[in-house]
């Protein structure tokens, strides 16, 4: 991109591509990568119907903090259509998480694991907005709910070591709650919960007085544990069991998901400095909801 330090050339710059999309006065704000490649090739997330709208852009920082916006570009990205249709799609999807992703998976790399993850889930989440659920055979609908299964197992099998893989696997971890929620992972709930756990000693060692507050982060950890909590608390008050027979998840998991969300606002609290302004978080109720 040719963009350099100007008190040290050699010194080595961190670029993060950065995605955002929005609907019903709600943004979602996604980290795609972050590292030194000034050059890289992603598998990007779709925009929200109708109009599939996504703003993207680069930022380039030094090793000081320093950050400037070195892109800044609204396009739509709209949904694929294998073999021309969108009939196909599931079909696509349950191939690229059945093969692809473990292929990436073998190859250690947890940025493009991640990226890929992000896009397959979103893709699968926008195709379920417009879906005629009464309509469907069952043999798709256990086909979603295997899809949405093999990336949420994905995700939670991946370290989680800094703030920054943090900020990416959570917010695609949200996504994986989905729009349906009776089709969510149940026997992943508690593999969740203990990422979760993983993510809060990290950020209660990482954040301090004067650090910037990760906000993007207590959002998705927030839509996650309010998620955890209410598919655990509807399975306490009806007992069944999941479309892929995983066992209903206990109590444990409602309980410890509250423990969590009542532990993340003092953890975020703890960047603020004196006469900052009142920190903000916001979940948002996925498929027909409003923000909560």
């Amino acid at each position: 991109m040719g963009w350099h330090d100007a008190e040290d050339a050699g010194a080595p710059l961190v670029y993060a591509l950065l995605l955002q999309r929005c609907r019903q006065g709600h943004c979602e704000e996604f980290c795609v990568y972050k590292g030194s490649l000034s050059g890289y090739g992603a598998v990007l997330p779709p925009g929200f119907r109708p109009h599939f709208e996504v703003g993207l852009a680069v930022v380039v920082q030094d090793q000081l903090g320093a950050a400037v916006v070195a892109l800044n570009r609204s396009l739509a990205i709209t949904l694929p259509e294998p073999n021309g249709s969108a009939m196909g799609l599931t079909v696509w999807l349950h191939g690229l998480t059945a093969s692809v992703l473990p292929g990436l998976l073998r190859q250690a790399d947890p940025q493009h694991v991640i990226e890929y993850s992000l896009a397959l889930v979103t893709v699968l989440n926008e195709y379920e907005r417009a879906l005629d659920v009464a309509a469907e055979p069952k043999h798709e609908r256990q086909r979603r709910a295997q899809i949405r299964k093999n990336i949420t197992e994905t995700l939670v099998s991946l370290r989680v070591h800094t703030v920054d893989d943090i900020q990416q696997i959570a917010a695609a971890l949200a996504q994986c709650m989905g729009p349906s929620r009776e089709l969510v992972c149940r026997s992943c709930l508690k593999q969740t919960l203990h990422k979760l756990e993983a993510m809060m000693r990290i950020l209660q060692a990482e954040t301090t007085a004067g650090t910037v507050t990760p906000t993007a982060i207590g959002d998705s950890i927030l839509n996650i544990t309010g998620d955890l909590i209410h598919l655990a608390s509807s399975d306490v008050r009806a007992p069944q069991r999941s479309e892929l027979g995983a066992e209903s998840p206990s109590r444990m998991v409602a309980s410890q998901a509250y423990n969590l969300t009542s532990a993340l606002t003092p953890i975020l609290t703890r960047s603020r400095v004196l006469n900052e302004e009142p920190l903000t978080l916001a979940g948002f109720q996925q498929g027909p909801g409003q923000p909560q």
